[in-house]
């Protein structure tokens, strides 16, 4: 694990089964600060499981792992968003004029409209 590494990871996001790590297995994880509510770090395989059953702001929690030989760390920044999250943005890829007369699956872009007509 590497500590430059950052994953924004939101609650509707799958969350990695378990951390990789090279130079030999790790032993024993911790974590700091403390999971938001209903999250947890399995201490023997790294896995971050559960259901977050409060909101909470990202936080950035620094991931231990530790071997006989030493420890290295790695960050995650976890956010927790109510169920009910307003969308904060919208986009199209286009947006298209129809020519009268045209069949509805005739799409023309606006720019181009006097060219489908």
């Amino acid at each position: 694990m590497s500590e430059s590494v950052r994953d924004h990871v939101h609650a509707d996001h799958a969350l990695p089964d378990t951390p990789s790590s090279s130079g030999g297995t790790i032993t024993q994880y911790s974590v700091s600060p403390p999971l938001p509510a209903g999250l947890s770090l399995n201490s023997r395989t790294g896995a971050i499981t559960g259901t977050p059953t409060a909101v909470s702001n990202a936080t950035i929690y620094t991931i231990t792992g530790t071997k006989a030989a030493g420890s290295t760390t790695t960050l995650v920044e976890i956010e927790v968003k109510a169920t009910d999250v307003a969308p904060d943005s919208l986009s199209l890829p286009h947006v298209y004029a129809f020519a009268r007369e045209l069949r509805m699956d005739t799409r023309c872009p606006i720019r181009a409209a006097r060219a489908c007509m």
